[in-house]
Formats: C-alpha cells, sequence, structure tokens
C-alpha cells in the first residue's frame, strides 16, 4: 500500500495481515502496519516552515522531479503481488511514473498488479474498496462494507 487511504481500505476489507510494506505516511490501523516497514519517503527532506516546503516543492514540480521515492530493494525484498496506489495527484503521494519505474528497477518478474485510486464519489470510493477486496481475495468481506 502506496498511500494511508489505501492501506486503510487494505485492512478495511480485511486485507490488513497480508500487508508487505506501506507508505511512510501510513499511521493507521496501527495493528496491522506497526511492523510493516514503510517502502515510501519523502524525497524533498524534512523543513521546519511551511515556505521550506512550498519552494521545495515548486522547484521539485518545475524540474519535473517527484516528491517522493520507493526502496527498490526493499520491493524487490518483500515481492508484492499488488500495490495500491493513486493517480490523482503527483505532489499528494508517490506517482504512477514512479511505481513503475520502482517495479522495473527492483526486476520484479512477475510484476505486481497495480491498483490505482483515483475516486471522486462515495460511489467511487465504494467501487474502489470492492476493487481491492477481489484483488485480495476478500469479496465477500468488500461487499459487507
Amino acid at each position: 500500500s502506496l498511500l494511508p487511504s489505501a492501506t486503510e481500505i487494505v485492512c478495511t476489507v480485511g486485507g490488513g495481515p497480508f500487508l508487505v510494506a506501506r507508505s511512510h505516511e501510513c499511521d493507521y490501523p496501527a495493528e496491522y502496519i506497526k511492523d510493516v516497514p514503510a517502502i515510501t519517503a519523502a524525497a524533498n527532506g524534512h523543513f521546519t516552515t511551511s515556505r521550506e516546503v512550498h519552494d521545495a516543492t515548486t522547484n521539485a514540480v518545475k524540474d519535473g522531479k517527484s516528491l517522493y521515492s520507493i526502496d527498490a530493494a526493499l520491493l524487490k525484498e518483500v515481492k508484492p503481488t499488488l500495490m495500491v496506489t493513486q493517480d490523482v495527484c503527483e505532489v499528494c503521494a508517490v506517482s504512477l511514473d514512479c511505481v513503475s519505474g520502482a517495479i522495473y528497477k527492483a526486476g520484479l518478474d512477475p510484476a505486481p498488479q497495480v491498483i490505482t485510486l483515483g475516486a471522486h464519489t462515495l460511489d467511487g470510493i465504494l467501487t474502489e474498496m470492492q476493487t481491492v477486496a477481489d484483488a485480495i481475495g476478500q469479496g465477500q468481506q468488500g461487499a459487507q462494507v
């Protein structure tokens, strides 16, 4: 799971025990993520003011650089069969290009299935939850949500 909402969806539909990696921003549900390694990191470091964050973000976007990175060595080690990410905002979380690049760099064969979340409505969110549930073999649990 490469973003907090995806981790919550995976856990809500019964996939918490199957998590092998998570976003550096995931902090819930603690009972599932406490021993799961963070596979992403903010590429722009740590800042003390919102101006520093703004400037670093603006410069990265202007230069076509990702604001996040994925640890390809850890990705190779945990060998996920499914990765859940988003394709709505490259500033909010890892981009789909970053995910594809990390899969390639890790040399995963077969490549994991990638589900991208991007719903803008409640119905869309529920549909995506069912998609995730089906992908992890928890279709009935997803239908109950």
